[in-house]
């Protein structure tokens, strides 16, 4: 009898751990779901949706402000057409690089594909939003991107939006496109 429930108890050590294992792994296996393929530190069109209704949900529940900024870098389209779309991939992760590492460590990086990009900005107003957005665009605009020998100057567009009450979040984007 010892020895059966010795076994049945090294059993159930083994499942357990077998259980622990596979949950880490669903885990890592759901962040790297949500990550851009190939742009460092860079939520995926579909993480950053989810992220900006959980935090737009947050602020509407909390009464605290949260902005959204979204970016068209111009400079990829005749990147593109000149040199290719390496070249003009390398330029949207520089650009993604620095927003990652300039913007607040609680704002969250996206792409929304192609030569866009949005970030949310949990906790602050607009007026902070831009004023955060504008630093971070001084410092690149004081970069120049360089290819072959040819320096080429940066054109992002951009434009930063406060959440509004009840806006669904494909709409809060639409409304903070920079074109329109």
């Amino acid at each position: 009898v010892q020895n059966a429930l010795n076994s049945m108890v090294a059993e159930m050590d083994r499942l357990r751990s077998e259980i622990e294992q596979q949950g880490q792994r669903m885990k890592w296996l759901e962040e790297q779901a949500d990550r851009h393929a190939w742009l460092p530190g860079c939520f995926n069109r579909r993480a950053l949706l989810r992220e900006l209704t959980r935090l737009k949900g947050f602020s509407e529940r909390s009464g605290i402000a949260g902005s959204l900024a979204r970016f068209d870098i111009r400079t990829c389209d005749e990147l593109r057409n000149r040199f290719g779309l390496v070249v003009s991939d390398q330029l949207l992760a520089q650009v993604t690089q620095t927003l990652v590492v300039h913007v607040r460590g609680t704002d969250v990086v996206g792409c929304l594909g192609g030569p866009c990009l949005a970030v949310v900005m949990p906790q602050a107003t607009q007026e902070q939003a831009i004023h955060k957005i504008t630093s971070v665009m001084d410092q690149m605009g004081m970069r120049l991107f360089e290819w072959e020998g040819e320096r080429i100057p940066l054109v992002i567009a951009w434009k930063a939006q406060a959440f509004q009450f009840g806006e669904p979040a494909e709409e809060a984007l639409l409304r903070c496109d920079p074109a329109v």
